[in-house]
């Protein structure tokens, strides 16, 4: 597994990179003390998920995670960092994901009609989740490595 450094690196070094009509996503793992957020698909895959979504053109990829958040459960959340970079396919395309930790103290979702239902669900209940296409059971992990990284960073 790549060091925390490494994602944060990338993640930065990807900023305002999106220049063409690409297939580059965003996936948010927005945690709540102890609670992460899953939405319900509508669409295929309908499974339970984080928040998600693509990249515009032109557009930086931390302004993607902050609009897809707002898009889809009307929240805002401070960014954590990236954690994980992911690439397969996705409705028949290939998709390049950048999954980032985020942070946020609202527990108010509005739905867009993109998802049906949204659960916050502890950290601990997450491997309970089986009608999903995501690892979560990685999720504990990734959480704890970018808040270590920002503890380390700032003292």
């Amino acid at each position: 597994m790549n060091s925390p450094r490494w994602f944060w690196q990338v993640g930065k070094n990807l900023l305002g990179m999106v220049q063409t009509d690409s297939n580059l996503a965003v996936v948010m793992i927005l945690v709540n003390q102890d609670k992460i957020l899953l939405l319900k698909r509508t669409q295929e895959p309908i499974c339970w998920g984080p928040p998600s979504g693509r990249i515009h053109v032109g557009e930086p990829i931390e302004d993607a995670v902050h609009r897809e958040l707002k898009e889809e459960t009307a929240l805002t959340a401070k960014i954590i960092m990236p954690v994980q970079v992911w690439q397969g396919p996705h409705r028949g395309v290939d998709v390049t994901a950048i999954t980032y930790v985020c942070e946020t103290s609202d527990y108010a979702v509005v739905l867009s009609d993109e998802h049906s239902a949204f659960q916050w669900i502890c950290l601990d209940k997450l491997t309970d989740i089986k009608d999903t296409v995501f690892d979560l059971k990685k999720w504990p992990a990734l959480i704890k490595a970018a808040k270590a990284f920002i503890d380390s960073s700032i003292h």
